[in-house]
């Protein structure tokens, strides 16, 4: 039955990696175990010089579904989920990071809503955030009913917080459209090829969770502070400024996106400024207070940034102790009404799927 399952896929999973063996094999299992089984899985190894090679091919062997092809030098990450982009022939496609994992019935979940709405381009489910075993967040944190929603409104509901990639189902023709990934737009690539395809077509918006956020040392250590936080912020910048030119959409909903899209640049660069301090990255901690004074005009916040690194760099003791009160107001802050009920929503979830959690280690 697999067999001949192989031989006319619906779905393409496009699995980019480097060096990941373990973690990319918990992946691959969690597509073979999706309960649609029309689907292929195409890894795409960027040059790993480890087990991986031999991680796949004892699952191709077990599945004829599992399909692979390495580079032979290490091209880029961003150059590397474009190869397997421009290579999906299937109906339907979803990008997997090689230590995330899906959930089983999101395949035959998403087939069903995109059935209900032929015009939309992608549907997007929720990604839990997990640790050890635990739902740290939910992403996006919304917890509405299902929406269809068409431009421009598609693209202003999910400019605050768009969807994880990861728990999204994409229609191949948002490739023929709108083409892969723009890789100008560095760290927030994923972002920029959600707000295109948003702004132009309607999407569909669930709140079922779809998708497993793995927080591990391995994550850290590959998206570290220099190679993904810091672009993270630039890269928001650098969208901003696509959308504000771009046209094609009307002037209000620029105006609109844009607001929400430095908003949430403005978030993240504060906190990696404070974080930048407690790692004792100074220079990236001013980087971060120099675009909160200059771009954004949050003089305090940035002001704020520089006394912490002031204080991180001479007076250890007085820096220990503002930490400390800065925790003490965290813990408060997450008294607040809403924030116990997004904490409630994720015991609630922990609670659903905590067996499937314990049972992928």
């Amino acid at each position: 039955m697999v067999t001949a399952l192989a031989h006319n896929p619906v779905i393409t999973t496009v699995i980019p990696t480097y060096q990941r063996p373990r973690l990319l094999e918990r992946a691959i299992r969690s597509v073979l175990n999706q309960t649609y089984p029309r689907f292929q899985v195409c890894v795409y190894d960027n040059a790993s010089e480890d087990e991986t090679k031999e991680v796949v091919a004892k699952l191709m062997k077990e599945d004829p579904r599992v399909k692979y092809f390495c580079h032979s030098s290490n091209i880029g990450v961003g150059p590397n989920f474009n190869y397997g982009l421009s290579r999906i022939e299937t109906q339907y496609f979803s990008i997997l990071s090689d230590d995330d994992v899906l959930i089983p019935n999101f395949f035959e979940s998403a087939l069903e809503k995109l059935a209900h709405y032929p015009n939309a381009m992608l549907v997007a489910g929720l990604c839990l955030i997990v640790d050890n075993n635990a739902v740290l967040a939910v992403s996006p944190d919304y917890l509405g009913s299902d929406e269809y929603f068409i431009p421009p409104q598609s693209l202003i509901e999910i400019a605050p917080n768009p969807p994880t990639w990861t728990s999204i189902l994409f229609r191949k023709e948002v490739i023929e459209r709108i083409g892969t990934l723009d890789l100008e737009t560095s760290g927030a690539s994923d972002q920029d090829f959600e707000f295109r395809i948003a702004a132009r077509y309607p999407i569909i918006l669930t709140k079922q969770p779809w998708a497993l956020y793995y927080v591990h040392a391995g994550a850290t250590s590959a998206r570290s502070l220099t190679t993904m936080i810091e672009k993270r912020v630039f890269a928001i910048k650098k969208l901003i400024e696509k959308i504000a030119a771009d046209d094609r959409t009307p002037l209000d909903v620029r105006v609109a996106v844009v607001q929400k899209l430095q908003g949430r640049c403005k978030i993240y660069a504060y906190a990696e400024g404070l974080k930048a301090v407690r790692w004792a990255d100074y220079e990236y901690a001013y980087q971060m207070a120099h675009t909160l004074d200059t771009h954004f005009k949050e003089k305090d916040k940035a002001r704020i940034i520089r006394q912490l690194i002031f204080l991180r760099k001479y007076f250890a003791i007085g820096y220990s102790a503002v930490s400390l009160l800065g925790r003490i107001k965290g813990r408060i802050y997450y008294l607040a009404p809403v924030e116990l009920r997004r904490r409630n929503n994720h015991k609630g979830l922990q609670t659903e799927y905590g067996s499937y959690l314990r049972f992928l280690g």
